[in-house]
């Protein structure tokens, strides 16, 4: 019996866990370059003004939240009912689906972590008061321009084929092979 579970779990587990990962590491790591990339812009503008801000942990810790929202969403399969519209409408329907979903679950977050350092939910809710509607605005935009392309490739992959997509961008021999023999 023991041997059988065991079997299931290198046959069936393993695979998935591996292919699950997989996802996770390159949302996580698309979001991560997307992240530091705004953390670099507005560090470069405080930097101007002489206050010196680049906090590129934090980056990296977003990108791992917000790539855990991101594959919860896919497995419950948000924004799936726009899939038979043409693409440029499932795109939008699938970036406002997650923008909202990531906006609800990143408020959650800042709650649960307030509580967690002691302070309660009014305060939390009292710092997202300090910020101007104009920055609320331009997070929420930024989000859905990150998201944009990332749900662009998703659903041209699972259209044409991820290989067929894969070849598209690396060519027939693959990123490694086109590496080496181009040295």
């Amino acid at each position: 019996m023991a041997d059988n579970l065991q079997q299931t779990i290198r046959s069936k587990m393993l695979p998935s866990l591996r292919q699950e990962m997989t996802q996770y590491a390159i949302v996580s790591l698309y979001l991560f370059v997307c992240f530091g990339t705004i953390i670099l812009y507005k560090a470069s503008i405080l930097r101007q003004v002489g206050v010196h801000y680049v906090p590129y942990g934090f980056a990296i810790i977003k990108a791992l939240i917000i790539g855990k929202f991101i594959l919860l969403g896919n497995a419950m399969q948000l924004g799936e009912r726009s899939r038979n519209m043409p693409l440029l409408l499932h795109v939008l329907h699938k970036v406002i689906v997650f923008a909202l979903l990531l906006i609800v679950l990143s408020v959650a977050e800042e709650v649960a972590a307030g509580l967690i350092h002691g302070h309660s939910i009014g305060d939390t809710f009292a710092r997202f008061a300090h910020e101007t509607w104009l920055q609320v605005l331009a997070t929420c935009l930024l989000l859905c321009l990150v998201l944009t392309p990332f749900f662009t490739l998703r659903a041209i992959g699972q259209t044409i084929g991820w290989e067929r997509l894969r070849q598209m961008f690396l060519g027939e021999k693959g990123l490694r092979q086109s590496l080496r023999s181009s040295k």
